[in-house]
């Protein structure tokens, strides 16, 4: 789980309102209702790395997966995005192979 600001703010408000202080029963209990399947989203990134893959090959260009990594969503930093990219293929400069892609950022 790596939550938004804004799902940070709405887990403070449900957990502990007007307090600074969160129950652990009551953190136990959000965090199990709140998990996600790995398959389930690791499936989910691949499904949105092959909608910039039209040919199907498996890869994007590198500074193509660059840009969406560091402009779109929750945005990555580049130092933070040059390391994964290191992580997830290092033999190449050019092209990504976005499944050791998602695989790498699964395990992070």
């Amino acid at each position: 789980m790596n939550p938004t600001e804004a799902q940070l703010r709405d887990f403070e408000a449900e957990l502990s309102p007007g307090s600074n202080c969160v129950d652990f029963n009551k953190f136990s209990v959000f965090m199990c209702s709140n998990a996600r399947d790995p398959l389930e989203e690791e499936q989910e990134y691949l499904g949105v790395f092959r909608r910039f893959d039209p040919a199907n090959t498996g890869s994007i260009p590198s500074n193509e997966l660059k840009h969406i990594m560091t402009q779109l969503g929750e945005k990555l930093t580049t130092e933070e995005m040059d390391e994964l990219m290191k992580e997830a293929n290092p033999e190449s400069k050019d092209r990504i192979d976005y499944v050791k892609f998602v695989k790498t950022m699964m395990m992070n």
